[in-house]
């Protein structure tokens, strides 16, 4: 029993050293990297504001004030990464599941997506922006396209969806192919820089109602789709949407993706954990994608780092000779001049999977 105790105690020692050591080595390296912060290296200053005109920047500064006030985070969750980690520990479990009603939908080549559909509570309004009551609005739909591997039912996806629907719309997930319990049907999963399933879904939804006003929000690389839509399909967005918002995005991947390869936290827990959601994604229908014959899946299934995986898989089953054509295609940030209608976006300048320093 005392030497159990005492493994317990070597055990639990090491656990806490491990989290110390992360912590401090994120504070140290945190402060290197982004100048011009507090002591605590948070950022104590108000946010940069890029926009198109001055009109624009006037309704933001009336309706957003807190956009233009100082942001100083907790001391001791003052940094992206460890924001994310508590983030996880607040939201909605996974457990918890959002009645969303379901609707499977067949794309043209054969493939299927779940849209999960969830309206506000009857009755539930809204404070307004002078303590007045606002009622549901049911005449705004808003798609929302989550992010890598993420589902209607993830914690954050869940989070936004509530958000949306408290503020008086229906929201609508898009599932992407293989996810949110619909099995991949085609040899065919899906990446940044190809947005055909959610021009599919977006007309589909106008389609279906036709007298709502539809908006989109896109998270981490559903946002990138989303800008991929407004670029590809300018003229056809005009008619479909009335305004997107997109949150976390990476606007430039190969600058992203360099960012996450540094070493330790980056490299080794964030690029790993979605690398291997991939893999995993990968293996549950390697039958059906060997179909294809396009990859050499046992090295997919070997990729340690997301260029990995996108250098075995995805660039080699959208056509694209390598990872370094693949990432600019899906860039952003050089076409955003070419979104038709208003787009909101906003990312942490400490974001792992953005640096805020990206020159351009």
């Amino acid at each position: 029993m005392e030497f159990n105790n005492l493994v317990y105690l070597a055990s639990a020692a090491s656990t806490i050293t491990a989290i110390l050591a992360t912590y401090f080595y994120l504070r140290a390296s945190h402060s290197q990297e982004y100048k011009g912060y507090t002591s605590h290296g948070s950022a104590d200053k108000k946010p940069t504001i890029c926009t198109s005109n001055k009109k624009l920047r006037n309704f933001l500064e009336s309706h957003v004030p807190a956009l233009f006030e100082k942001y100083s985070p907790s001391w001791l969750f003052w940094e992206g990464r460890l924001q994310s980690i508590m983030g996880l520990a607040l939201r909605l479990p996974e457990s918890k599941k959002l009645p969303y009603m379901r609707e499977i939908f067949q794309l043209s080549d054969g493939g299927e997506l779940g849209l999960d559909y969830l309206d506000p509570p009857e009755g539930l309004g809204v404070q307004g922006s002078k303590g007045r009551k606002k009622k549901a609005n049911r005449k705004l739909l808003v798609l929302l396209l989550p992010g890598l591997t993420s589902s209607s039912q993830t914690s954050y996806v869940k989070s936004v969806a509530l958000a949306i629907t408290h503020a008086g719309a229906t929201v609508v997930v898009l599932n992407n192919r293989g996810l949110g319990g619909v099995p991949l049907k085609t040899p065919r999963t899906y990446c940044a820089s190809k947005p055909d399933d959610a021009r599919e879904v977006i007309a589909h939804l106008k389609k279906k109602y036709p007298c709502t006003r539809l908006m989109a929000v896109g998270t981490s690389l559903g946002g990138i789709l989303l800008c991929q839509y407004l670029i590809n399909y300018a003229q056809e967005a005009k008619q479909t949407l009335i305004a997107a918002l997109v949150i976390s995005i990476c606007w430039d991947p190969m600058s992203g993706t360099t960012n996450l390869e540094k070493p330790f936290v980056n490299k080794y827990i964030m690029n790993y954990n979605l690398t291997q959601n991939l893999r995993s994604l990968a293996a549950k229908y390697r039958k059906i994608l060997e179909e294809r014959n396009c990859w050499d899946f046992n090295k997919v299934l070997k990729s340690r780092t997301l260029r990995e995986f996108d250098a075995h898989f995805t660039a080699p089953q959208f056509g694209y000779e390598s990872v370094m054509d693949y990432y600019k295609d899906a860039s952003v940030i050089d076409n955003i001049d070419k979104f038709p209608i208003p787009v909101f976006g906003f990312n942490a300048y400490d974001d792992p999977l953005q640096p805020g320093d990206r020159k351009s």
